[in-house]
């Protein structure tokens, strides 16, 4: 009555189905079925119907006499496919094809290292960038294909490591711009009919990513180009205040999305607040460098007025309470979250070492005593923290544990340990060590708009390791091999480039000349 056969793509493609067909007779039924992963025991696909965001994908041909050729319009994201057919009446010849559909990325940037698990994590997180950018980035290419705006913030560092192009990210920030409540916020993703899908933080996220434009271009363009959806959030963060505390309340009309885990987020959210007082710093930069003295001292003034506002909550311990409840007490919690973006505002900088040795570095090396972890996409920030502090080691350590499982599929993941049928097992949001990669064991990272200044500190795991990076200034390639009791270490920067170089043994200095040196370990 019929016959099924399971294709396995070896990794997550991306694309338009063909079927080429020969000898029908007519009236033959060839049923697709597209999927992400399988039971390998049984090779019986993983789907569930009628279930939120748990999609089966397929397509159905129904043959005409003698030879049929069609690919379908609609893209897909899968690894597997089943190919059933039914009505069969002679022997017939099916040949399927894949008509890839991602974006033309022109890859030049590089990272392999001596150690292959790393090469191979590196290389997954890349292969997943390029299957979740289509004609906008999206969160996968397998369920909903939506370009979410906290996502599309790490699919743009990788993109910046990967190729010197701002076409996606362009394209989305006008996109996002472009799709407004009647109070002024932004959607959590666009275009959309998705009315429950406004986030307050995504909205802030949206400026950080107008932020991040131009600190990968040295353009302020976009800041001038949406400043009116710019006011329009900062209105609605205004008008949510807190009449005494001074901090922006939660708003039960919209979702407080933060991160998939259990943090506090009714009346005044720290995580909230902390992420307006990012925003609030990065705009007083742009507003400056745009000649808008005025909305750059309301910018200055304002942040000014929330770091007042949130200094109470650090406790004598140096820990940052993780906000206060709907009757205006104080939540005793500190979580991992809000010492991390506590230190990346530089609220409190005495408070330093107390966040990275009570919470940071435990919630990598022991993360169940934390009641809120860091997920797979939000553990970019707390990366980003410890690299920033010479805590590269665990760093490297934590993604060898979480992201090595994840090699044989091909792609990252949507969580730390995904459920097969109902997760996504691409996802780029957690392709973060691309880039985590490239900064520390590769050594580059940028310290200004533009990569017009570098710090190379290159952190050295393994026997040998090269990196390049393209940027608007050109290539930055860099590479060092251990070669006995020695380091050969090179750095080729373009010219105008400034790099500070940081080698243990020798003296920091900075320099606009590529170099080669060669020091004992």
């Amino acid at each position: 009555q019929f016959q099924r056969y399971l294709i396995d793509f070896g990794t997550t493609v991306v694309g338009s189905l063909g079927l080429q067909i020969q000898g029908a007779v007519g009236g033959e039924v060839v049923d697709t079925l597209h999927v992400e992963t399988i039971d390998e025991s049984t090779l019986t696909p993983d789907y569930i119907l009628d279930r939120h965001c748990r999609m089966a994908f397929s397509h159905r041909l129904t043959c005409r006499a003698g030879e049929n050729n069609h690919f379908f319009y609609h893209i897909f994201g899968f690894r597997y496919v089943v190919i059933a057919v039914r009505n069969i009446k002679s022997n017939l010849s099916i040949r399927p094809s894949l008509r890839t559909a991602i974006y033309p990325l022109d890859i030049q940037g590089r990272f392999k290292s001596s150690d292959e698990n790393l090469t191979q994590i590196w290389e997954i997180c890349a292969h997943t960038q390029r299957c979740c950018s289509l004609d906008a980035f999206v969160d996968t290419p397998w369920r909903e294909q939506a370009q979410w705006w906290g996502d599309a913030r790490v699919q743009v560092w990788n993109t910046f490591h990967l190729a010197n192009d701002d076409r996606l990210l362009r394209r989305g920030i006008q996109s996002i711009a472009a799709q407004k409540t009647p109070e002024g916020l932004t959607y959590g993703h666009a275009p959309t009919m998705a009315h429950n899908c406004i986030l307050p933080d995504f909205s802030l996220i949206w400026i950080l990513t107008v932020w991040d434009h131009y600190w990968q271009t040295g353009s302020a363009e976009m800041c001038d180009t949406h400043e009116e959806t710019i006011l329009s959030l900062l209105n609605y963060f205004k008008n949510t205040l807190h009449p005494k505390l001074g901090l922006v309340q939660y708003d039960p009309r919209y979702w407080l999305f933060l991160d998939w885990t259990d943090l506090h987020k009714e009346g005044c959210p720290t995580l909230l607040n902390l992420w307006l007082l990012e925003a609030l710093d990065k705009l007083t930069i742009l507003w400056t460098r745009n000649k808008k003295a005025l909305l750059a001292k309301q910018a200055r003034t304002w942040a000014l007025r929330l770091r007042k506002a949130l200094k109470p909550l650090i406790n004598r311990d140096g820990l940052i309470r993780d906000g206060y409840d709907s009757k205006g007490k104080m939540v005793q919690e500190a979580s991992v979250h809000n010492q991390i973006l506590a230190l990346m505002t530089k609220l409190n900088p005495p408070s330093k070492q107390k966040m990275i040795e009570e919470r940071l570095l435990p919630s990598l090396r022991n993360p169940s005593q934390f009641k809120a972890q860091p997920s797979a996409y939000w553990i970019t920030y707390l990366f980003s923290v410890l690299q920033e502090n010479d805590h590269i080691s665990e760093v490297i350590q934590s993604i060898r544990k979480h992201w090595s499982p994840m090699i044989p599929h091909g792609t990252t993941w949507e969580n730390f340990s995904p459920k097969r049928g109902e997760w996504s097992f691409s996802h780029a949001w957690s392709s973060h060590p691309l880039y985590h990669f490239m900064q520390t064991i590769g050594g580059i990272r940028q310290t200004s708009p533009q990569w017009k200044s570098i710090d190379f500190h290159p952190h050295f795991e393994g026997s040998s390791a090269e990196t390049i990076i393209p940027t608007p200034m050109g290539k930055i390639e860099s590479r060092w091999e251990k070669v006995g009791n020695k380091i050969k270490v090179s750095l080729q920067i373009p010219k105008n480039v400034e790099a500070t170089i940081i080698l243990p043994g020798i003296k920091k200095y900075r320099t606009e000349k590529s170099f080669s040196r060669e020091f004992l370990l």
